[in-house]
């Protein structure tokens, strides 16, 4: 009974109204309150009350639009021909480790746009996924700036078509990008691989 006399935040209105009407009288209760409205009354209380929440209602999208907008940019545009990194996430790559591999992937061409936010790029045939993906996941190929090297964009190939070779060695090869001062220890026991530092090569005291 309480919770559904509270008024909602967008609709300014009691679940009850909404259902019956009419917002009903809780106890105390009196001889007088107990009438039933009259079916005529009911359904003039009933459309104004509903049109107040459509009202409400709109207003509330409205606001919550507005604020929305705030934290929103326009989607960048790509022609036909332009190159550009993919993101990584939530792309199914097979890394012995995530945090180390790469963010972005790439280049690749764009063959079209399939709408405003989506394009279809021109991905080698053994990536086996979905060529079509939402603007969130690209970023232009910014000319003459190192986005990622060489040795991280073959890596994050091998990862896609399923990592040719040791897995310890597709690893430590990433390393030299992310630590280079860092002398990287590494022990295979099987299929898992367990990775540590020694902090005096790091230059770390202990």
């Amino acid at each position: 009974m309480a919770q559904n006399s509270l008024r909602h935040s967008s609709t300014n209105l009691s679940p009850f109204p909404c259902v019956l009407g009419y917002q009903p009288f809780l106890v105390p209760w009196h001889q007088s309150q107990t009438e039933v409205p009259a079916v005529d009354d009911w359904f003039r209380r009933a459309e104004e009350t509903w049109e107040a929440g459509r009202v409400h209602l709109q207003q509330a999208v409205r606001l919550q639009k507005e604020n929305a907008d705030r934290h929103r940019s326009e989607a960048p545009v790509f022609a036909l021909g332009d190159r550009v990194w993919l993101s990584t996430r939530n792309q199914p790559l097979r890394l012995p480790c995530w945090k180390l591999g790469p963010r972005f992937v790439g280049p690749f061409k764009v063959l079209r746009r399939v709408n405003k936010v989506c394009y279809r790029l021109q991905l080698p045939p053994d990536y086996c996924i979905n060529p079509s993906f939402h603007v969130s996941f690209l970023r232009p190929v910014n000319i003459g700036k190192q986005v990622s090297s060489a040795r991280d964009c073959r890596y994050a190939e091998s990862s896609f078509a399923g990592g040719a070779g040791d897995r310890t060695d597709t690893a430590v090869a990433l390393m030299p990008l992310l630590l280079q001062s860092c002398h990287l220890i590494h022990q295979q026991h099987g299929r898992k691989m367990r990775v540590s530092y020694s902090r005096e090569s790091c230059g770390v005291g202990v």
